[in-house]
């Protein structure tokens, strides 16, 4: 009798051979949590000389909110998160993800958008037209 995760490899293995890929890549960076409480983290940290609980771990902001305080005034709020950043690459067609980068959270995402690229290409993929979001803009 065959085991289930020899039939599953030999099912996704036959499968995997008939991908066909597109040229249309998707870029786009997702934010991960680290899951660590960090006032209690800092508190270990100073009280007992530990390390941190996930040392590659930063602070970086998901997004900006603009909004109006009770005066009127405009007030900007940032929604921040501590973790990672995890920079992956879509392939349109097949749904399969092609690259995938991690990195801290505080990072740009503009700079990580042409090692994607520039793999699928080394590898002799088809990559044109490229689509990401206004975050991977150098205001160039």
């Amino acid at each position: 009798m065959e085991r289930p995760w020899k039939r599953c490899r030999r099912i996704l293995s036959g499968r995997l051979n008939r991908v066909q890929f597109g040229s249309l890549q998707a870029i786009d960076s997702v934010h991960t949590s680290a899951g660590v409480n960090t006032r209690k983290d800092g508190e270990r940290q100073n009280k007992k000389g530990k390390p941190p609980r996930d040392g590659g771990a930063t602070w970086g902001v998901k997004h900006t909110d603009r909004e109006r305080d009770q005066e009127g005034n405009g007030v900007t709020r940032k929604q921040g998160f501590f973790g990672f950043k995890a920079h992956m690459s879509p392939n349109a067609v097949s749904g399969f993800i092609t690259s995938l980068v991690v990195s801290r959270s505080s990072t740009f995402d503009g700079p990580l958008l042409p090692p994607p690229v520039d793999r699928h290409l080394g590898v002799g993929m088809p990559v044109c037209p490229v689509t990401a979001d206004r975050a991977n803009d150098d205001g160039t």
